[in-house]
């Protein structure tokens, strides 16, 4: 498997070939069941000063010892291979004359990278002389430790089974690599399915590819939680300290009669404090612990990736598999378990000592609160209702601890008052007076509540119309405006002869522009998508342009299949759809561009498309386009297969006469553009629904439908320098 030289050099030097134990190059390393590696004789060692237990030095994980020793751990050959590249290099770099392999005698010149030897003069032509091994490669030794281009050969991998043959395929019935004798007896055929080690490889490459991306989120949620903890943790520091001073200012005016109590009062802060740094120290010992295997599991998988043999790493894909699905089915609270709220309580009249300390033991991310929706009409009046809890989940008074604040539209802040309840915990009421978007923030103990902050949406009465923009090249003008797409709550615009892509929300405010006079080429887009990562896809009847929110050119694609691109859209999985103007078919390439397929071509048949315009993709992954040639509207399969044809062409209900853009909502129905006035509804199975807007738009083209539940819709009108925003 080819190794890039120069990495490999940057890893060995941040200790890839160390043992954590001996701190020295792995002798004979050996993989553990947590992923660690360590030399054979630092096993041994340990394991016999343990009393025949074993517990990983870099993770702690207790380890069953194999009946037959350390000895019985697999051992890691991706390393092996590594291991003698460094012994070679040291060896050169020494100046010392390295030993043949082949006559065991000082003199070596060059090295057969299909026999991981070196080789003397001698044995070197003899070596190209024989039958079998005249077609390897020699390279000269110097060449092989100084060249950062070569291909670093690993050890083979010999059966299990029979120890002295190397294993040649893979046995996908089994799941092991094994040897040409072993198909003859323990795997046969038809009983045993076989596979190439290559074509395995791939397949389980793939596999344990998409474990390690399952698993990428729960690292970003361990750092989340040891971010939270270590800032809790820092606020009960502070809050400590801040109390302790606010206790020695109040003692210092009767330092003399009440020292005693106040080193009582001062004890009962320690122990308050003591336990809630006991809960959070070991809730961050638990997250950083899990954190760090983490690391270890995406660092041996990256190992395996890149230096691993198909053999070799169809012999450890496994273990990997299971310590990933292990990590994934015990995933910790990141949740802080205490809070960091503390005051003093002074005693002004010394009754009862110098004062209190008071604390709660409510937990933001425990306690619950009810009666929120995300969306809302115009003067509707919300109970919002806080149940406070503890790590517990047992319900707390607390209605003190609670603030509830809304931020409205036009940015101004209000504190909600907040009720005891008989019932429990404590409720406030929220009015909306204006139309938008809504923050309501609800913290208990300085800590948000689960799903807090979130955004209420108030909206006007159904039939509401509101127009934004007008010509011109100003943030929130427009001049010929093509497409509207709708991502993460943001509208994106195709602002065609200004040269740039609008990002806005749903009340016209320009929150981004993607300005594409800085691409290297004229770029007039007419439709964007955004990728899953956050770039923007686009294009402009003649190419594909892929760039960031800095308006960075990522890539450009299309003009190898010579298309004439119009719509475009993004699957489920990231790929992007390109509708062909002149080649009338729907082409599906990569985020980064690479050519997958194309569905269609010329024609009215099914499948086939006359001028496609629009494509979108539902909640299936189903590819929709607006066949307007055909004066149609055609479902395809997620591989491009025919599956459904409506909308067909007339100027009655339930038809359109000249379909353009396209959209679905949550529930997979289809919105079509029909340029005579009017947006027509169909049910995903393509049955109509009903006529939206006839009367209210001049001729629709391009429309966005809100995924958030807030029944709005966003059009663009031909020739017009503004869009529409309708609510439903």
């Amino acid at each position: 498997m080819a190794t890039n030289v120069d990495y490999l050099k940057q890893r060995i030097r941040g200790g890839l070939l160390t043992c954590g134990m001996c701190s020295e190059l792995y002798k004979f390393p050996k993989i553990l069941p947590c992923l660690h590696s360590f030399c054979l004789e630092c096993l041994e060692s340990r394991v016999a000063k343990s009393c025949g237990t074993l517990c990983c030095p870099e993770c702690s994980v207790d380890i069953r010892v194999p009946k037959n020793g350390v000895g019985g751990f697999r051992t890691n050959t991706p390393l092996l291979g590594l291991l003698d590249y460094v012994k070679t290099v040291r060896s050169i770099g020494t100046g010392s004359e390295s030993e043949c392999d082949g006559c065991h005698t000082p003199g070596a010149i060059a090295r057969c990278t299909e026999c991981s030897q070196n080789l003397c003069r001698n044995c070197s032509i003899a070596h190209r002389n024989l039958k079998v091994t005249k077609g390897h490669q020699l390279i000269p030794l110097k060449r092989y430790v100084t060249s950062s281009d070569i291909e670093l050969p690993q050890p083979s991998v010999y059966c299990l089974t029979h120890p002295q043959n190397v294993v040649e395929v893979y046995c996908n019935t089994c799941k092991i690599p094994v040897c040409m004798a072993c198909t003859a007896v323990d795997h046969r055929v038809p009983e045993h399915e076989h596979k190439y080690l290559d074509e395995a490889v791939d397949n389980e490459r793939d596999i344990l590819q998409k474990m390690i991306t399952n698993v990428k989120p729960l690292k970003t949620s361990y750092n989340a939680g040891i971010k939270m903890v270590s800032e809790e943790l820092e606020n009960l520091r502070e809050a400590y300290a801040d109390v302790q001073e606010a206790i020695d200012r109040h003692t210092l005016d009767i330092i003399q009669r009440i020292q005693e109590k106040q080193e009582k009062v001062k004890s009962e802060l320690r122990a308050v404090v003591k336990g809630k740094s006991q809960v959070l120290r070991i809730q961050l010992d638990e997250l950083t612990t899990q954190k760090c295997v983490l690391d270890s599991v995406e660092s041996f998988y990256e190992t395996i990736t890149r230096y691993a043999s198909p053999a070799q790493y169809l012999s450890t894909h496994a273990m990997v598999g299971r310590r990933v699905n292990g990590l994934l089915a015990n995933k910790l609270d990141t949740v802080p378990g205490e809070n960091s709220y503390l005051q003093f309580r002074p005693d002004k009249v010394l009754k009862q000592g110098i004062g209190r300390i008071e604390t709660t033991s409510v937990i933001g991310g425990r306690s619950s609160v009810s009666g929120l929706k995300k969306n809302v009409k115009i003067d509707d009046e919300l109970t919002v209702k806080v149940i406070p809890r503890d790590r517990h989940g047992n319900e707390i008074k607390a209605r003190d601890f609670v603030q509830v604040a809304v931020k409205d539209p036009r940015n101004n802040i209000q504190m909600t008052d907040l009720t005891a309840k008989k019932s429990g915990g404590c409720s406030g009421n929220i009015r909306f007076q204006y139309d938008g978007e809504y923050e309501v923030s609800i913290r208990v103990c300085k800590q948000d509540l689960r799903g807090s902050p979130c955004t209420i949406i108030a909206a006007p009465p159904s039939g509401t119309v509101r127009k934004f923009g007008q010509e011109g090249a100003k943030a929130g003008e427009y001049n010929n405006p093509w497409k509207v797409n709708v991502d993460g709550g943001r509208l994106q615009i195709a602002d065609h002869l200004n040269s740039r892509i609008q990002v806005l929300d749903w009340n016209g405010r320009c929150r981004k522009i993607i300005d594409c006079r800085q691409f290297k080429s004229p770029f007039k887009p007419v439709d964007v998508a955004v990728l899953p990562g956050g770039c923007y896809v686009m294009t402009d009847l003649k190419a594909v342009v892929v760039c960031d929110e800095d308006s960075r050119v990522i890539s450009t694609f299309g003009k190898a299949e010579n298309i004439d691109p119009r719509g475009v859209a993004v699957t489920k999985e990231g790929n992007v759809l390109v509708t062909d103007w002149n080649a009338h078919c729907v082409h599906r390439y990569t985020g980064l561009g690479e050519h997958l397929a194309a569905y269609g071509s010329e024609g009215s048949s099914r499948g086939q498309f006359q001028r496609p315009v629009s494509p979108v993709v539902n909640s299936k992954n189903e590819i929709i386009v607006s066949d307007m040639g055909n004066r149609r509207v055609q479902v395809l399969s997620p591989t491009g297969e025919f599956l459904l044809i409506f909308a067909t062409v007339c100027s009655g209900v339930g038809e359109v006469e000249v379909p353009r853009g396209i959209d679905v909502d949550v529930n997979d129905n289809v919105y079509v553009c029909d340029t005579n006035g009017r947006v027509v509804k169909f049910a995903k199975d393509g049955t109509f629904l009903m006529e939206i807007g006839l009367g209210m738009f001049s001729k629709p083209t391009y429309i966005a439908v809100s995924k958030d539940g807030s029944n709005r819709i966003a059009v663009t009108e031909l020739g017009k320098s503004h869009f529409k925003v309708m609510y439903l």
